[in-house]
C-alpha cells in the first residue's frame, strides 16, 4: 500500500511540494490525480468538475518521429484536445442530437482553454526564450539531453491547464531554466502539485508540503513553505525525542522502584524464616513479617501495572541512512589536462578546451543546457577521444564516471543480482548487502535491469562507485532522481572523498554544500 487514508485539499494559489523517499508513492499520487491510475478506495473530487489537467512525467524522452511542434502540442495537451474536437465535429455532422451538440461545445471549450487556438503563434517565442533555436517542423531525433529538458520547459511555460502536475521538473535544467520555471510556477493562480528534490527550487516556490513517511506509514500535510516545513519537522522530531526520553526516564524510575520493592519483599520473607528457625519469632510473628514482605511484593506488581498503562510516545521517525562512502586510492600525482581539445557530436562542436586539473582538486563544470558540459565530462573521463587536440591523465581503471544517462547500468534483460557481483568485483553475499544499503531489496535485484527506474539506476551506479577504489570521480547531475535524505548523504560522502572530484550540477544548495576549489564555465 503506497498511500493509505490520505485526505487533502488544494486550490487556487497553492503550489504543493510532494516530498519523501524514492518509491513511497509521490508519482503514484500525481498519476491518480491525473486520472491515469484508479484508486483502491476513496475518491478525488474537483470543483468545478472536469478541469484540464497537465501532467509532466519524470521521463522527458519524446518519440524520435515527432517534430518539435508536435512535441509541444502533445505536451501542452493541445493535440489531445484537438483530437477530441475533431471527433466531436465528425459526430455532429451525422448526429443532430442534443448530446452530440453538448459534446462538441465541451470539446471546443476544452480546446480553447488549453490554448489550442494560439499555440502556433506562441510556441516560437517561448522556444526562443528558453534558448532553443529550433523550427517547429524540425524532427526531435538527435536532440541532446539539455535540449529535451528545455523543450519540456517550453511546454510547461506554454501550458494553460487548470491543474498542473510536475514530476521532477527541475532535472537537467540549467540556472536560467530553473529561474524561468520558478517564476512561472509562482506566478500561476491555478493549483500546482510538484515532486522535486531541488531544495533551492522548493524554497522558492512551494506554499505547502505533503510528506510521505513510509517509516511511520502515513502521509501528512503541512501548511507553509519549505523552510516552515523543515522547522516544523525538526520541532516534531525534537519533541518526539524529548517525549521518548521522558518516557524512558519515568519507566526506568518506576522499574527501579518495583525492583526495590521486590528486593524488600525477598529480604522480609528471608528474615521472617530465619527468625522463626532461630527461635526469635513464633508462627504468628513469622506470619506478620511475611505479610509485610508480601505487601512490598504487591507494591512491585502495582508499579508494573502502572508501567503497562503508560501511554508510549509517538514512534521516532526512522530516516533512511545511505551511509555512503567513496573509497579513494592512495594519493597520486595524476593531473588531468585538455590541450586545444575539440569534439563534435550530433552536429554540436565543443572546443577548443584548455584545462588543467591538479590531483585532489574539486572542480565544478557549469554552463547553459546544450553548451557541452556532458561532452567535456566524457572527454575528461576518456569515455571518448577528442577529434583534435589531446586529453591526458584520465586513462586507466581508477576513474569513476556517472554520466547523465547512468549508462554504466545497462538496460538489459539480465537480472541485477546476476550482473552486479562481476561489475563490482564482490562476492554474491557482499553484493546483496551492498545493494541493500542503497535501498535495493530482493524484489529489485531479481528484476531485469531494463525495468529499473532512473532513481534505481542512479542508486546502482552509486553502489558501483562505492565498491571501487578510485582517484578521480566524475559525476554528471548526481542528484537527479535521488530523494532528499540520499542527497544529504551524498554531500557528506563527497566531502569525505580525498580524490579528484569533477562535478556537473544545477542544484545550487548541493554545490554549496560540497567543498569545491574552482569552477570551469563551458559557455
Amino acid at each position: 500500500m503506497l498511500i493509505d487514508g490520505f485526505t487533502g485539499s488544494f486550490g487556487a494559489g497553492d503550489c504543493i511540494g510532494l516530498v519523501g523517499p524514492n518509491g513511497c508513492g509521490k508519482s503514484s499520487l500525481l498519476e491518480a490525480v491525473a486520472g491515469l491510475i484508479p484508486l483502491d478506495s476513496g475518491h478525488i473530487e474537483t470543483a468545478p468538475p472536469h478541469p484540464t489537467t497537465g501532467y509532466l512525467k519524470q521521463i522527458r524522452a519524446v518519440p524520435q518521429t515527432w517534430t518539435v511542434g508536435e512535441a509541444v502540442r502533445q505536451l501542452t495537451g493541445v493535440a489531445s484536445a484537438e483530437g477530441r474536437l475533431v471527433e466531436a465535429a465528425a459526430a455532429l455532422a451525422t448526429d443532430d442530437s442534443h448530446a452530440a451538440a453538448v459534446e462538441y461545445d465541451q470539446a471546443l471549450t476544452n480546446f480553447s482553454n488549453v490554448g489550442g487556438g494560439s499555440i502556433e503563434d506562441r510556441a516560437p517565442t517561448v522556444l526562443h526564450e528558453v534558448g532553443l533555436t529550433l523550427e517547429l517542423d524540425r524532427p526531435c531525433r538527435g536532440l541532446s539531453g539539455g535540449e529535451l529538458a528545455r523543450l519540456n520547459l517550453a511546454a510547461i511555460l506554454l501550458s494553460q491547464f487548470d491543474v498542473l502536475l510536475l514530476d521532477e521538473p527541475t532535472n537537467d535544467l540549467d540556472g536560467d531554466g530553473l529561474k524561468m520555471l520558478a517564476d512561472f510556477v509562482t506566478s500561476r493562480r491555478e493549483p500546482v502539485l510538484l515532486v522535486s528534490h531541488d531544495r533551492a527550487f522548493l524554497r522558492q516556490t512551494i506554499t505547502g508540503v505533503v510528506e510521505f513517511d513510509p517509516a511511520l506509514a502515513k502521509v501528512v500535510s503541512f501548511a507553509g513553505g519549505f523552510d516552515a516545513w523543515q522547522r516544523e519537522r525538526e520541532r516534531a522530531r525534537q519533541s518526539a525525542i524529548d517525549a521518548d526520553q521522558r518516557y524512558s526516564e519515568e519507566v526506568s524510575r518506576l522499574r527501579e522502584q518495583a525492583d526495590a520493592a521486590r528486593r524488600s519483599s525477598a529480604r522480609g520473607t528471608g528474615a521472617a524464616n530465619r527468625a522463626y528457625s532461630e527461635g526469635r519469632a513464633d508462627k504468628l510473628q513469622r506470619g506478620a513479617m511475611r505479610e509485610g514482605a508480601s505487601a512490598a511484593g504487591s507494591s512491585a506488581a502495582r508499579v508494573e501495572r502502572e508501567i503497562a498503562r503508560m501511554e508510549q510516545p509517538t514512534q521516532l521517525r526512522k530516516i533512511w541512512q545511505l551511509n555512503l562512502d567513496f573509497p579513494a586510492k592512495s594519493p597520486s600525482a595524476r593531473v588531468i589536462t585538455a590541450e586545444a581539445a575539440r569534439v563534435s557530436r550530433g552536429g554540436f562542436e565543443l572546443g577548443p578546451v584548455d584545462l588543467s586539473i591538479a590531483a585532489g582538486s574539486r572542480v565544478r563544470i557549469v554552463g547553459r543546457n546544450g553548451s557541452g558540459k556532458s561532452l567535456l565530462l566524457d572527454l575528461l573521463a576518456s569515455a571518448m577521444s577528442p577529434d583534435s587536440g589531446r586529453v591526458t591523465g584520465s586513462g586507466g581503471g581508477s576513474v569513476g564516471l556517472m554520466n547523465q544517462e547512468r549508462s554504466a547500468v545497462p538496460r538489459s534483460e539480465a537480472k541485477l543480482i546476476d550482473w552486479f557481483p562481476t561489475e563490482a568485483n564482490r562476492e554474491l553475499t557482499d553484493s546483496r548487502t551492498l545493494m541493500a544499503k542503497f535501498g535495493l531489496d530482493s524484489d529489485d535485484i531479481n528484476r531485469p535491469m531494463s525495468t529499473l527506474s532512473q532513481g534505481e539506476r542512479t542508486r546502482v551506479n552509486l553502489a558501483l562507485l562505492s565498491a571501487r577504489s578510485t582517484d578521480v570521480l566524475i559525476l554528471d547531475e548526481p542528484t537527479n532522481h535521488l530523494d532528499l535524505p540520499a542527497i544529504e548523504q551524498l554531500e557528506q560522502a563527497l566531502n569525505r572523498y580525498s580524490g579528484t572530484l569533477i562535478l556537473v550540477t544545477h542544484d545550487e544548495q548541493f554545490a554549496s554544500s560540497v567543498q569545491l576549489d574552482l569552477t570551469f564555465d563551458v559557455s
